[in-house]
């Protein structure tokens, strides 16, 4: 990405394990701390990718959208938060719900 970088944003556990795979992140625990983490790396030109874990972009869903309609550096990416003990569909229902078909494999 030639100089460019990822930050992630959520709570200690996607932060932790992003981190193992050498990404720079930064953990928050309020809404005010992630809209102004998200403003931080708004700021910073060389973010290119930022991933925000879904419950905080749930958190900050209107300022979210906003900003996914209206800037285009940097992107950003909801990612899934970590949750232990919550099941999640798999990625084969996701794509038979996308798709409205059932895929057989």
């Amino acid at each position: 990405m030639n100089g460019s970088r990822l930050l992630v944003i959520g709570d200690e556990n996607a932060v932790f394990g992003f981190a193992l795979l050498g990404v720079e992140g930064r953990t928050v625990r309020t809404a005010e701390e992630a809209r102004q983490a998200l403003h931080e790396a708004l700021a910073r030109p060389e973010v290119a990718i930022v991933l925000l874990t879904e419950d905080w972009a749930d958190a900050l869903r209107d300022e979210v959208e906003r900003l996914k309609a209206t800037t285009l550096h940097p992107l950003i990416v909801e990612v899934p938060a970590s949750r232990p003990g919550v099941e999640r569909p798999t990625l084969r229902q996701l794509v038979q719900r996308a798709l409205g078909v059932r895929i057989e494999a």
